[in-house]
């Protein structure tokens, strides 16, 4: 079962028309399935920070060597300390995760917009309206980032950082952990605007990027 959640959001940014609302959804069957966009509490996120990062060496030659990596400490957090996190795999690939051999999930952690809506306004509202083309340039603004409403007490606003993103394992296992830990999911023109961002990210098709400023 599904409950609707409206939350206000984005002002407009100067003559541009920007989104008026984001509409999250409570998932509250945990049968439901798991699907691209949905929105999860999770204990821990790492980061390989390759210069923070050390090496246990195996004594025996048989196995592998393990990487001690730090946890991504920026990602916003719920009332018991979980960290949340965005799934960013397909929704085909979530449906079939032990088709094609595949080795995780793909997560994006969120995490507090970087900027201040008070000292950085335009800054800030650039890049809560960043979840589709700008219609000025003709191109994603802040393609790393989507931003979000939390459907929350609060209604924080915040961004997936897909920059960040990283594999959770393995991937059957991945999917009903997160299955269970699911908070929100989007309606599907949210998930189709995450979707295609995500994409023009990971793909960067030139037409969607921001052109460079002239020199």
């Amino acid at each position: 079962m599904l409950v609707r959640w409206k939350t206000p959001i984005f002002a407009s940014l100067g003559s541009k028309t920007s989104k008026d609302l984001i509409e999250l959804v409570h998932s509250i069957d945990p049968s439901d399935p798991l699907r691209q966009g949905d929105i999860c509490a999770i204990p821990h996120i790492p980061i390989w920070h390759f210069t923070k990062a050390s090496i246990l060496s195996s004594p025996m030659p048989q196995d592998a060597d393990k990487i001690v990596i730090p946890t991504w400490d920026r990602a916003e957090k719920v009332s018991d300390g979980n960290s949340l996190v965005v799934v960013a795999s397909q929704c085909c690939d979530l449906e079939n995760p032990k088709k094609g051999n595949r080795i995780g999930v793909l997560i994006a952690p969120l995490m507090r917009i970087p900027a201040s809506p008070a000292k950085e306004a335009d800054r800030y509202s650039e890049i809560v309206s960043s979840q589709e083309v700008d219609p000025e340039i003709q191109a994603y603004r802040w393609i790393q980032l989507f931003p979000f409403t939390l459907a929350d007490d609060a209604g924080r606003e915040v961004v997936a950082d897909m920059s960040a993103m990283t594999t959770m394992a393995p991937a059957a296992d991945a999917v009903a952990e997160l299955q269970q830990r699911r908070l929100w999911t989007l309606e599907d023109d949210e998930r189709h605007r995450f979707r295609i961002k995500l994409g023009a990210m990971v793909g960067r098709n030139p037409d969607l990027e921001r052109p460079a400023p002239p020199e």
